[in-house]
């Protein structure tokens, strides 16, 4: 490929300026990594209650807690296969796929349907996390970009946090682990009304005045 300049997508978006449409996604991605560490450390802190309503032994806990980091791990595998619709598309449906398996493990009642709905979550995380940052990446201009993409991965520990406070505040444990789906919702709602298309991969799909109105704003 040429060089990148002012006379193409990519060009365009190194020069535009900072705008609402960078602060939204920022927010979004936020939000994404959020729900994540929501979804990741909840059943840990609440695995005292889980035991005694679903009677699952103490030696299974690694097994559940696990089991979302080996879901992501799929979801992050497979990725590659699901942009073709393009990354706006396929981010949404892998973020409703997690918040499907929040809901699954909220309403588990044992450890089989437990750990499917961990599965599930940390599938669709796994899935839309790369995605997301490659989004953002590409449309942050690249004398920020090292600087802004810091700010979505304070939504892990921020996450994690309020699950815990949560917990402590003994929010039962099924809407604890439901939680998720508060942020994910949110992600949604940014994500259609302010989260544009990637601009690159609308040039590679023959669309480019979609990409210049993109970059454009």
């Amino acid at each position: 490929m040429g060089e990148e300049t002012v006379d193409t997508p990519g060009g365009c978006v190194e020069a535009m300026p900072l705008s609402r449409v960078h602060v939204w996604l920022c927010a979004a991605m936020s939000l994404l990594y959020m729900a994540n560490g929501m979804g990741m450390e909840s059943a840990l802190f609440v695995f005292p209650r889980m035991q005694r309503d679903l009677g699952i032994a103490t030696t299974e806990l690694g097994f559940v807690f696990s089991s979302q980091w080996g879901g992501s791990l799929l979801g992050t595998i497979v990725l590659s296969f699901v942009e073709s619709a393009g990354r706006r598309r396929a981010l949404m449906m892998w973020m409703v796929f997690a918040a499907a398996g929040c809901v699954v493990q909220a309403l588990a009642d044992g450890l089989g349907m437990l750990v499917t709905g961990r599965i599930i979550a940390g599938f669709g995380m796994g899935a839309a996390y790369p995605i997301g940052m490659g989004l953002l990446a590409e449309l942050l201009p690249s004398q920020r970009r090292s600087t802004l993409l810091i700010i979505p991965h304070l939504g892990y520990p921020t996450g994690a946090l309020l699950a815990l406070a949560a917990a402590a505040a003994e929010v039962p444990w099924r809407v604890t682990l439901a939680l998720p789906v508060v942020p994910v919702v949110g992600w949604l709602v940014l994500g259609v009304v302010f989260i544009p298309e990637s601009p690159r991969f609308l040039a590679c799909a023959g669309r480019p005045g979609e990409a210049w109105e993109v970059v454009r704003g």
